[in-house]
């Protein structure tokens, strides 16, 4: 998308924010293979995931966000009235890309808030003591 999008006459992938935009996602990615990588080993191996099935819980639903907030970025206005690339031929992928940023949205409520899946690594991954603001409401 980057390099067939344009900025300034020129493909969005010569832009300085856009390419670091993608190396700080490619970034993430990498390391939310890696600790995949890691959660698959302890499984193979019938031992608990423990934290590490938290955390990639939570981090793949940032990661979701954020490509589908990049690619928003990259079209600009043009996603919000591109036809659906699924059902025209050649389109830009503007309507693809919103519904992926509202699916990341969803995804990442339906698993929980990112604070409440921090509160639980926290707790329950961490030992840390409960949030005083969950103790007072009880």
């Amino acid at each position: 998308l980057a390099r067939k999008t344009k900025r300034n006459g020129k493909p969005a992938i010569e832009d300085p924010q856009v390419r670091q935009s993608l190396i700080e996602l490619e970034g993430y990615m990498r390391a939310h293979e890696y600790s995949s990588y890691r959660q698959l080993t302890k499984a193979a191996k019938n031992e608990s995931p423990g934290i590490v099935q938290l955390m990639n819980k939570l981090n793949g639903t940032q990661i979701g966000h954020r490509a589908a907030k990049i690619g928003l970025d990259l079209l600009g206005d043009v996603s919000l009235i591109a036809p659906d690339p699924r059902r025209t031929e050649g389109a830009v992928q503007g309507a693809g890309w919103v519904n992926q940023f509202m699916w990341s949205l969803g995804t990442a409520l339906a698993g929980g808030t990112s604070n409440i899946q921090r509160n639980v690594i926290g707790e329950r991954g961490l030992g840390l003591p409960r949030d005083e603001a969950a103790q007072r409401s009880k």
